[in-house]
């Protein structure tokens, strides 16, 4: 059951990986060219299949987790107070890193309009949390 959880992280932190690197190459297509396409159709099609992984995993996840609290054996062995403890440090990690990405697109900004965009900052933000903390928590499961 533990491979099974780390192999949902895993793909959840693909999915996530990815969509995080089309936005970024979205956003730099549209600070470089001067009138991109609305959205291509690779970086559409990858965002989806990304979101798609994302919620998969993270749904298989959840299952997995309550699956895991119902049963006292279950959590003693794979809910302990280490892994919460793992959870709970990988927070500031992933506070770190949105509140680096903030600053990023802050400095940005300056440069080009393009990243005046607030929806895909708080969006890409957000994503680079989320990333950051989940992989902060498997790196220290994984590698302890």
């Amino acid at each position: 059951m533990e491979r099974r959880r780390l192999r949902l992280l895993e793909g959840y932190l693909l999915g996530l990986v990815a969509c995080l690197t089309l936005m970024i190459i979205r956003t730099v297509q549209r600070a470089v060219v001067a009138e991109p396409p609305p959205l291509g159709g690779s970086v559409l099609i990858g965002m989806v299949l990304s979101l798609v992984l994302c919620v998969s995993c993270v749904a298989a996840y959840g299952a997995l987790a309550s699956r895991i609290r119902r049963d006292p054996e279950l959590a003693q062995a794979l809910d302990n107070e280490l892994v919460r403890s793992y959870f709970t440090r990988s927070r500031m990690v992933g506070f770190g890193a949105a509140a680096a990405t903030a600053l990023i697109f802050a400095f940005l900004s300056a440069f080009s309009p393009v990243f005046d965009d607030t929806v895909m900052t708080a969006l890409t933000t957000v994503i680079v949390g989320l990333t950051g903390h989940h992989l902060a928590f498997y790196c220290r499961v994984r590698f302890s």
